[in-house]
C-alpha cells in the first residue's frame, strides 16, 4: 500500500508544481527563476509542517506520512530545477543573480521550514 500511496502523491506533486510554477510565472516576474525559489519554499515550509503534525502528533499512519512527504513533496519541490538554473546562471556570467538565488533558496527555505514546524506544533498542540 505504501507504493501506491507513494506513485500516487508523487504524482499529484509533480502536477501541483506544474500548475504552482505556471502561476508564480505569470504572478512573479524578476529576472531570475523566481517560480522555482518560491515553490521550493514553500515546500520546504510544507515539509515541516506535515512533519511536525503526522510525526510528533502521530495523526496520520506511517505510509501516508511518507507518501505525503517523498511523494508529494518530492513530486512538488524542484531542487534539480534549482540546481540548473544557479549552474547556467554562472556560466551566463549573471553572479549576482545565482548568488542571491542560492541564498534565497536555502536561507528561505531552511526559514519556511522552521516556521512550518512552529505552526505545525501550534495546529497539532504538540
Amino acid at each position: 500500500m505504501r507504493y501506491i500511496l507513494l506513485a500516487i502523491f508523487g504524482l499529484l506533486g509533480v502536477f501541483a508544481r506544474y500548475f504552482a510554477n505556471s502561476l508564480f510565472v505569470n504572478i512573479l516576474n524578476l529576472g531570475f527563476p523566481s517560480a522555482t525559489i518560491s515553490i521550493n519554499i514553500l515546500g520546504s515550509f510544507l515539509i515541516g509542517f506535515l512533519y511536525e503534525g503526522s510525526v510528533q502528533s502521530a495523526a496520520i499512519s506511517d505510509d501516508l506520512r511518507i507518501a505525503m512527504m517523498a511523494g508529494l513533496l518530492g513530486g512538488f519541490t524542484t531542487f534539480s530545477a534549482f540546481s540548473l538554473d544557479t549552474v547556467s546562471m554562472f556560466a551566463e556570467g549573471r553572479f549576482t543573480h545565482a548568488s542571491l538565488y542560492v541564498l534565497g533558496t536555502v536561507g528561505g527555505g531552511i526559514a519556511a521550514t522552521i516556521f512550518g514546524l512552529y505552526l505545525g506544533k501550534l495546529a497539532f498542540g504538540t
